[in-house]
């Protein structure tokens, strides 16, 4: 750990109270996070940008904050279980949820955690890619692991930025569904270009293989977030296995792959966006509501 940018704190209680812990690898953004301050007195919000995240729940700076948080805004380094007695809910700020599977806070405890396009996974992320898609003139195949036959199906009920995606799911021309290989190919033989928004689970690991790559490859496809040297046109590659991606890796040499380090979700409003969330988040939690975006233990995101 080698720096904390800055800190900074709010809120009308003296004490530690219903905490809110917000740690970020951004500067904080101030008009989102004077507006908690303002919509929330009852709470206390202490904000920390920091550098790196090594170390950083053995601060003994936080670990005071920690004991008496009763919310946690990380990336996805957890604090151990017996450091935050008090916590209710956990909000990360990625979706890259495989990083915390493993980690004690989340497997030990019950704390609550968007030509023919085809998008494999049709949450939040694949919705805002289809109305882009849709708005190019592109044709919107869909595929999710559960059929969504009913209107009320389609509606996504996680949280989402105001003007984007496709709440109510009436951008696909075709809707596909299933957790075997067969329900698979089936979507994947009518695709000329495939996007890849599913989160990395047990069950999505390696989903796409050799056998899938060579049904795409008969309609010369072009795959994001997937390659097989031969049969396919090309690919754009954000995340790679492993990551870093090796310098001796012949993806580098490729010309027809694009690689960019990991980056697909930061821009210019990403700190703004985690505070919106947050604050619609406590919002509900004040009223009781169901929370945005709860992480399924049995389905693994």
């Amino acid at each position: 750990m080698r720096e904390i940018l800055q800190s900074s704190t709010g809120g009308a209680n003296a004490g530690f109270a219903e905490n809110i812990l917000i740690t970020l690898p951004q500067r904080e953004p101030p008009e989102g996070y004077n507006r908690l301050v303002k919509r929330f007195p009852n709470y206390t919000f202490n904000f920390y940008a920091l550098k790196e995240w090594d170390g950083l729940w053995t601060l003994i700076l936080l670990k005071e904050l920690l004991r008496h948080a009763a919310v946690l805004l990380v990336d996805w380094t957890l604090p151990n279980i017996e450091q935050v007695p008090n916590l209710k809910i956990v909000q990360l700020s990625c979706a890259g949820f495989d990083r915390v599977v493993k980690q004690p806070l989340y497997t030990d405890t019950k704390i609550t955690f968007c030509t023919t396009l085809g998008i494999l996974g049709y949450g939040s992320i694949g919705r805002q890619v289809a109305r882009v898609a849709n708005g190019l003139g592109m044709k919107i195949h869909a595929y999710t692991a559960s059929p969504r036959p009913t209107p009320a199906s389609k509606v996504d009920r996680g949280y989402i930025l105001p003007g984007t995606g496709d709440q109510n799911g009436k951008l696909p021309d075709a809707w596909f569904s299933g957790i075997d290989k067969s329900s698979l190919h089936t979507f994947l033989s009518g695709v000329d270009v495939l996007v890849s928004s599913l989160l990395l689970t047990d069950s999505t690991r390696h989903m796409l293989s050799a056998a899938e790559f060579e049904i795409l490859g008969k309609r010369n496809a072009y795959v994001v977030n997937a390659l097989k040297v031969g049969l396919l046109a090309g690919a754009s590659l954000d995340v790679t296995e492993p990551e870093p991606l090796p310098a001796d890796s012949e993806l580098w040499d490729m010309r027809n792959v694009v690689i960019t380090p990991h980056i697909g979700s930061t821009g210019r409003g990403y700190a703004r966006r985690v505070v919106d969330l947050l604050e619609a988040s406590l919002g509900r939690l004040s009223t009781g509501e169901s929370m945005f975006n709860i992480v399924q233990r049995g389905r693994g995101y």
